[in-house]
């Protein structure tokens, strides 16, 4: 009978205590699905770059339009995070932004489909930004931006 109760009480002990809680998740540029870092890599110094790759990120907005003529038009956003604070400054950037050196030879259509992608930081001095178009084509990873 000892037996028994000893088992039940060691049974009770081990359900009452908790595991210790799961560290919070860092998410990083690696984890954003379809977001290339190839673009990132030939876009920023090697200092910058490393910094990129492995600061947390609190949230991400990415906006779809058509590249025509350096400009993008027609700019919606496709992914919002963070309650959509940060939508309107996502879509102000797709719309001052400007392509220069992207020649559509060879297409039958002059424009093509773009995604800026808005990275949201929280670093000791407030937030910030930073923004990186990518071409949505094939190859539009090879491109310089």
């Amino acid at each position: 009978m000892r037996i028994v109760t000893a088992l039940l009480l060691l049974l009770a002990g081990l359900g009452s205590t908790s595991a210790a809680p799961a560290p919070e998740e860092i998410r990083t540029v690696n984890d954003i699905p379809g977001f290339s870092v190839k673009v990132l890599q030939r876009t920023l110094s090697s200092t910058i770059y490393k910094h990129i790759l492995v600061s947390p990120i609190e949230g991400w907005i990415a906006v779809r339009g058509r590249l025509s003529n350096r400009h993008i038009f027609g700019a919606r956003v496709i992914h919002s995070e963070l309650d959509g604070i940060y939508d309107k400054y996502a879509l102000q950037l797709a719309r001052e932004t400007q392509i220069a050196g992207y020649l559509s030879l060879g297409n039958t259509d002059p424009t093509t489909s773009i995604v800026i992608n808005v990275l949201i930081y929280q670093i000791a001095d407030g937030t910030m930004a930073l923004s990186f178009p990518y071409i949505a084509e094939a190859g539009g990873e090879q491109l310089e931006y």
